[in-house]
């Protein structure tokens, strides 16, 4: 296991909000300068505790609405499971189609220009 102290903690919480600011900003917040902020980061990389980076796509700035859509199915084959499944993938405004084992069996989303366009579909 590995032992994070409060300043790793808060450099984690500043990378949470925003990962684009820079070492010096997050230095600044957590009370260390931006090399022990590159160096700590870099440790927690090589640790494990940070293992990757991704983008929260901000889609209306893009122009795109999103909705999503969960199904949960009773009494239905896995054959006609995967052709709904199939059906969703072929849709030119789904995002994302995903086929869970739990509570939801599954959920689409969609990017869609406006409401209407959504309800078309």
């Amino acid at each position: 296991m590995v032992k994070l102290d409060l300043k790793d903690r808060k450099i984690l919480y500043e990378l949470d909000l925003n990962a684009r600011q820079s070492l010096t900003q997050i230095g600044t917040k957590v009370g260390l300068s931006k090399d022990v902020v590159s160096y700590r980061i870099q440790r927690m990389q090589d640790e494990g505790v940070i293992t990757h980076f991704w983008a929260a796509i901000n889609t209306y700035k893009l122009g795109y609405n999103v909705f999503r859509i969960y199904i949960n199915f009773q009494d239905v084959n896995s054959k006609v499971k995967d052709e709904i499944i199939q059906y969703f993938c072929a849709e030119k405004n789904s995002w994302a189609v995903i086929s869970f084992k739990g509570e939801i069996d599954f959920d689409a989303v969609f990017w869609v220009k406006d409401a209407n366009e959504f309800y078309h579909f």
